[in-house]
């Protein structure tokens, strides 16, 4: 139980808090403390006693006994410590402590000590020594773990706040391009002979695709996805989203087949679902081969679906939960253009809806992904 505690903490004060309370409980000591190394002090981070020892208060490490399990990397264990030289009498003339066993924690560099403390002379036992070694390796992979997870928290932090400036950064001089480009398509149209000034604004627009994706991933990473909701039929959703894909999908010849034969009607945010259902028809339209795509809409009890059906290289069973993450291809994505953003994006904008988007197909055999929305708003309550 020590152990999985221990393991489920996040971050250093939670360690902290479930190491001193089963430290404590396994042994069946009067107190417990959680000591950290600081160069060459050590704090007293942490207690759990039945009373005050010296939690916040910073010792010499050659002053003090977790100091001394600290720099020879092995437990101790005082039976006594009236008259155990290493004690510092005066630290402990105040506290109940009689006996005591101090362990490291971690074998090769400890990064501090766990303490257990008695109020009756007794001596540590072999088998409460070795438990509470066995917390304290714990203990040491628990805080590298949460060094890790908090490093790159602040790695993905400063991604995401660089893409954010990025995206505004560019947004600006897009504009002005654009407009440049319009007016040079329009002088050219009077000059006979002139350039085809399709693929700039081809280019344009892929660039204006790829500022748009991460202002909205912006948006919804920091303020969340705010909803509108109102009456919508998900089959006009579904049209309207096709409808605004279509020219790009015949550019590569693929035709995008809708079958919504009957109304789906629900209390969404039409907007945001055609987004999502945009983001879906475009991955089908990157992997599809160039076969049809097709596209369907049902009523099912108290939610509707929308299922999107290509014919490209399917998902492997270990990418189907991968590839909604951020910045997250397909593992055949490495010649598709696209951020990796748009299936992220597509399960925020469902599960702001308290739906669910979720994806099968046999890799080989296509893919088919599936947009479940509750038709009605459930308020708690």
């Amino acid at each position: 139980q020590a152990l999985r505690a221990v393991a489920a903490a996040r971050g250093l004060p939670a360690i902290m808090a479930a190491v001193r309370r089963h430290a404590r409980r396994i042994v069946s000591a009067d107190g417990a403390t959680f000591v950290l190394r600081e160069g060459t002090m050590v704090h007293y981070a942490d207690e759990d006693a039945i009373g005050p020892l010296w939690k916040g208060r910073r010792f010499p490490a050659q002053a003090c006994i977790s100091g001394a399990a600290i720099l020879a990397r092995e437990s101790v264990v005082v039976e006594d410590i009236r008259v155990d030289p290493r004690i510092p009498q005066e630290a402990y003339r105040e506290t109940f402590v009689r006996s005591l066993a101090m362990v490291p924690i971690g074998r090769d560099a400890p990064l501090g000590a766990i303490g257990a403390y008695w109020a009756v002379q007794r001596r540590a036992t072999p088998d409460e020594v070795a438990a509470l070694e066995a917390l304290a390796d714990a203990t040491a992979a628990a805080v590298a773990n949460a060094d890790l997870l908090a490093r790159l928290e602040r790695a993905v932090a400063l991604r995401d706040e660089f893409l954010s400036l990025a995206a505004h950064e560019l947004n600006t001089p897009l504009t002005a391009v654009r407009l440049r480009a319009e007016a040079l398509s329009r002088a050219a149209r009077e000059v006979p002979g002139a350039p085809d000034l399709a693929p700039l604004h081809a280019a344009i627009g892929r660039l204006g695709e790829t500022v748009a994706g991460l202002l909205e991933f912006q948006s919804a990473s920091g303020q969340g996805i705010s909803l509108d909701r109102a009456p919508v039929d998900l089959g006009e959703v579904v049209r309207s989203a096709a409808g605004a894909l279509r020219a790009r999908a015949e550019a590569t010849g693929t035709a995008l087949r809708v079958d919504a034969p009957a109304p789906v009607v629900g209390t969404w945010d039409g907007e945001k679902l055609a987004r999502a259902i945009g983001h879906l028809l475009d991955n089908a339209v990157k992997f599809g081969r160039g076969l049809p795509v097709d596209v369907v809409v049902t009523d099912d009890a108290g939610d509707g679906q929308v299922f999107v059906r290509d014919r490209g290289p399917g998902v492997p069973d270990d990418a189907r939960e991968r590839i909604f993450g951020k910045f997250e291809r397909a593992v055949s994505a490495r010649h598709v253009g696209g951020l990796g953003l748009g299936l992220w994006m597509a399960r925020a904008i469902a599960e702001a809806h308290g739906g669910t988007v979720t994806a099968a197909g046999a890799d080989g055999e296509g893919a088919t992904f599936t947009l479940r929305v509750p038709k009605r708003l459930l308020l708690d309550g």
